[in-house]
């Protein structure tokens, strides 16, 4: 049975804009609603044919009566052709209704796709030929949104598919050996070929087989460029569900001499992400590697959970290309301001970018946006989550001054649950703890944060602790940066911590899980993340790190035995500076530790440097 060696970079969701002008004029309804999506198009991803988006130049749009059970109101149903990526689908409905909208881009020849509108179910055909392009489609669901007055909203389009390409390392050698193929085809088990666009589930479970096609030109760049791939052999599009999931792939070529088909078992996929198989197929097929590409908006890292889209530029931080905004309020109208909020009574209201006036709007509603790219000047442990919770879409804003953190060193009331989430934000510190026992959930999605040195103690992107009780904390990092600094995250407590997606350079404790509390039990996961010369060298004793030091420290310092379970999984380990890659114990004169639980799998290196006792 073949084994395969999984590497996961940071998946970079791809969700690709495009715009259209309506080829029709709406049916009136007697309303005063006028309702235009603007949709845009980012920068053209992908190589000179594949993912490049181009082929969806088709757009169907379909209006739902959300007051009326969600019926379809065949009438305002649509459709438009993409000129030069921009344009505006405008429609007149009724104030006061409630409507939803289902988007769907596709190729005008395709015929692999049917739409059902009264149940917003889409099916998939998958006879056709390997490498075919027209398959690439863009869909977006507009939930439920009431009209009351004009709506002006940019509309960001999706793929419904995972992306497969398979490359090989070993062309030159096949070619000396005297192989040559030019063709290959695709089978691939445990396939949707059904996709309801409203609430994104998938049914089915098919074996699709794509008939034998020509190979990918020369022109064409195998996605993942790490690999050394010298041939891109094949590539096609899947419909998979939104949560990752596993297929089995064959290839077959038509080489001469022939080639046994390549079997490639329980490969990862997942909806918008691009899976590339690779390594020396031809000479050595029992020996391959599976990576979820980080890169498939080449420079773009997408909208977490709010529909933003952002660049993530080279130094890990993110830059807002389309923000995400309340309905009716544009970049225009917060030039000069921090943010905006909505009232109590439906009203956006601005604030200044300001640590205080942030402060007061996070006071004042549960939700809160700054303005596009914002500076925002603040001061230490100036803007607390108040007890009710927070979301803060960041919108690629930059928050400096003092430590910057948001506060939740309070003393919440006992067992209620604190919710704070922050999106695409840098200069993110979150800094406290409960001072009873309460629940605090942390998020951060996208987000990053520089320190001055390695010696900087003062800018974490989670430091959660202080009061030394039975609190629990819940984090979630995913997809963020950090660098230059002494801690990257580091909590006391009991819960669940998971890092998934994220990049740590130059810091001495990218992850420090030290839990106190005795009987109270811990998780932390820590996912296809990556640590760039992490840890100091023990001889540099002036900083206060440099005896617990390691890019993942998980210790028990509370007890009891194996409290704390720790998995680390397809992690890089890139020039450690520490003796070790992962510290599950304490060394310190006077410290007490109680052994963890722990797995590491499919790591770089393949075995970790782990200190356990």
């Amino acid at each position: 049975m073949k084994t395969s060696k999984f590497f996961y970079a940071l998946a970079a969701t791809t969700l690709l804009g495009l715009s259209a002008c309506s080829s029709e004029e709406p049916v009136a309804q007697n309303g005063d609603g006028n309702v235009n999506f603007t949709v845009t198009l980012p920068d053209a991803i992908g190589t000179r044919a594949y993912s490049d988006g181009l082929s969806a130049t088709h757009l169907d749009y379909y209006v739902y009566d959300e007051d009326n059970r969600s019926t379809n109101i065949a009438a305002l149903n649509g459709t438009a052709t993409f000129t030069d990526r921009k344009a505006t689908v405008s429609l007149n409905l009724v104030s006061g209704k409630s409507y939803s909208i289902v988007f769907l881009a596709t190729s005008d020849s395709q015929n692999y796709y049917t739409y059902t509108a009264s149940t917003k179910e889409l099916e998939v055909t998958y006879s056709s030929a390997a490498q075919d392009e027209k398959r690439d489609a863009f869909y977006v669901y507009e939930p439920t949104f009431k009209v009351t007055g004009a709506i002006n909203k940019n509309v960001v389009l999706k793929r419904p598919f995972a992306q497969i390409n398979v490359g090989t390392t070993d062309w030159a050698d096949a070619k000396k050996a005297g192989i040559s193929l030019t063709e290959t085809s695709m089978t691939v088990t445990g396939v949707a070929n059904k996709i309801n666009l409203g609430t994104g589930n998938v049914d089915g479970n098919e074996e699709v087989t794509f008939t034998s096609a020509a190979m990918p030109g020369d022109t064409e760049t195998f996605p993942y460029a790490a690999a050394g791939v010298e041939r891109y052999m094949a590539m096609n599009y899947i419909l998979v569900g939104a949560d990752k999931t596993t297929v089995d792939v064959k290839l077959k070529t038509n080489a001469t001499p022939t080639i046994d088909e390549m079997v490639f078992s329980q490969v990862p996929v997942q909806r918008n992400y691009r899976t590339n198989i690779y390594g020396a197929l031809l000479t050595n097929p029992a020996n391959y590697n599976v990576v979820i590409n980080q890169d498939y908006v080449g420079d773009l890292d997408v909208g977490y959970l709010d529909g933003a889209v952002m660049k993530k530029n080279a130094d890990g931080t993110v830059t807002c290309l389309v923000p995400e905004l309340p309905t009716g309020v544009t970049t225009a109208q917060l030039t000069g301001k921090g943010g905006v909020y909505v009232d109590g009574h439906g009203n956006p209201v601005t604030f200044e970018p300001t640590g205080a006036a942030v402060n007061a709007a996070m006071q004042q509603a549960s939700e809160i946006y700054f303005a596009p790219n914002i500076p925002i000047s603040v001061t230490s442990h100036q803007m607390v989550v108040p007890e009710s919770g927070i979301v803060i879409h960041g919108n690629g804003a930059t928050i400096s001054g003092g430590e910057q953190d948001f506060n939740i060193n309070q003393n919440y009331t006992e067992g209620s649950t604190v919710n704070l989430t922050i999106n695409n934000l840098n200069g993110v510190k979150v800094w406290g703890a409960a001072g009873k026992k309460a629940t605090i959930n942390i998020t951060l999605n996208n987000c990053s944060l520089k320190g001055t040195g390695l010696a900087d103690g003062g800018h974490s992107l989670v430091m959660n602790r202080g009061f030394e009780n039975e609190a629990v904390t819940n984090i979630v990092l995913d997809g963020c940066h950090m660098e230059n600094a002494q801690v990257g995250l580091h909590t006391i407590y009991a819960g669940t911590t998971t890092v998934k997606n994220c990049t740590f350079k130059d810091v001495v404790v990218p992850i420090n899980i030290a839990k106190k509390s005795g009987t109270q039990t811990a998780t932390v996961k820590v996912i296809n993340c990556t640590f760039d010369k992490c840890g100091i060298a023990n001889t540099e004793t002036t900083n206060s790190a440099y005896d617990y030091c390691a890019p993942v420290r998980v210790v028990d310092n509370g007890g009891v035995s194996e409290s704390i379970t720790l998995t680390v999984d397809n992690c890089k380990f890139n020039d450690t500076q520490s003796d070790w890659d992962i510290l599950l114990m304490d060394y310190r004169i006077g410290k007490t530790w109680f052994p963890v639980r722990y797995n590491v799998t499919n790591c770089t290196p393949a075995a970790p440097r782990i200190r356990k006792n």
